[in-house]
């Protein structure tokens, strides 16, 4: 049985390790999680991209270190950079894929909103 709720708590739902785990949660604390989710979120679309551009390094790095290795030298390095490019391109469509498909649910939320309140309004 839940608990029974006052207006100013909520009910939210985390899943864990395949377990749901049912959580009391004031306004105080979903406002805090609103406010750092922004920061976050930068903090996750950065490590995206850094990713994404270390992928070629390592590649183009790993043709070098084999090209020293077996003395075929330019071409293990442009191999490395062909496939790192290739990996970095469909990895930065996924990600432009994700933020494009975020901003239209940010969007939409705002409309919803703003329609919201303009009809509380009349």
């Amino acid at each position: 049985m839940l608990p029974s709720l006052s207006t100013d708590l909520q009910l939210c739902c985390e899943t864990g390790g395949g377990k749901a785990i049912w959580i009391m949660v004031d306004d105080r604390t979903s406002k805090r999680r609103k406010s750092t989710s922004g920061i976050a979120q930068a903090y996750r679309d950065s490590h995206e991209v850094m990713s994404i551009v270390l992928s070629i390094a390592v590649f183009v790095g790993g043709g070098f270190w084999l090209d020293s290795k077996y003395g075929w030298t330019p071409v293990l390095t442009i191999c490395g950079l062909v496939i790192g490019c290739l990996l970095a391109a469909v990895s930065l469509k996924q990600f432009l894929q994700k933020l494009d498909q975020r901003s239209r649910q940010r969007r939409d939320s705002l409309a919803e909103e703003r329609t919201r309140t303009e009809n509380s309004a009349e």
